[in-house]
């Protein structure tokens, strides 16, 4: 699994503020210059970062916008699923 839906509760949560404490459980990065974090692509074409207006950061889904991808990098990530 390399994702969840940006319904899933835990998105929710990591979204809600900078300071969540599910904030690291996906890949969160702010913006250089107004634009994305990097240039990635997404496998479905265009940018694999999206701007979460609410925080100001981009988020990233290497797959579809609305697909988040997770931080396996979070020990409790990896535990939780």
């Amino acid at each position: 699994m390399n994702h969840t839906s940006d319904e899933h509760a835990w998105f929710s949560e990591s979204r809600s503020s900078l300071a969540s404490p599910k904030r690291d459980w996906y890949v969160w990065r702010d913006g250089v210059d107004g634009r994305e974090p990097n240039l990635w692509r997404s496998l479905f074409g265009g940018p694999a970062w999206q701007l979460d207006a609410a925080t100001g950061q981009y988020y990233l889904h290497l797959f579809a916008v609305k697909q988040p991808d997770l931080n396996w990098e979070n020990p409790e990530v990896r535990a939780a699923v």
